[in-house]
């Protein structure tokens, strides 16, 4: 064997070993490619189970979500039932102040008056049966 026929076979040799590993790396890739598939389709699984599911309770939702509309309506109602009472207590409370203040101005200074006359006639009796004994 002469110098050119080793190196054209140790160029053959790195060529087939180089054609292997590139074998081998197409063949991990067709592996890799076939577990990634098997995971694509479990995850398309897990969709429609999903979507299947979000779309058998979507007439639940509607519902709820209508219920609590209504409810939510009747509340604005009885709130503002309490804000129109709460307004009439005030009301009720200012006029009863106001009657409270009327009574005691009417009431209060006649009596004022009646017990200072009171008070008048009875130290006059006083001193009148005072010079008399």
């Amino acid at each position: 064997m002469t110098g050119g026929d080793v190196a054209g076979l140790i160029g053959a040799i790195a060529g087939l070993i180089a054609a292997l590993a590139l074998l081998i790396g197409a063949v991990w890739l067709a592996m890799l490619l076939g577990r990634l598939s098997g995971s694509v389709k479990e995850l398309t699984a897990v969709v429609r189970e999903v979507n299947t599911g979000v779309t058998d309770t979507m007439p639940e939702v509607k519902r709820l979500v209508v219920t609590v509309n209504d409810e939510l309506e009747k509340v604005g109602v009885v709130t503002d039932d309490v804000a129109k009472l709460s307004g009439h207590a005030s009301s009720v409370a200012s006029d009863a102040s106001q009657l409270s203040s009327l009574v005691t101005s009417t009431v209060a200074g006649p009596l004022v008056k009646l017990s200072a006359f009171s008070y008048g006639v009875r130290r006059a009796i006083n001193s009148v049966r005072k010079k008399k004994s």
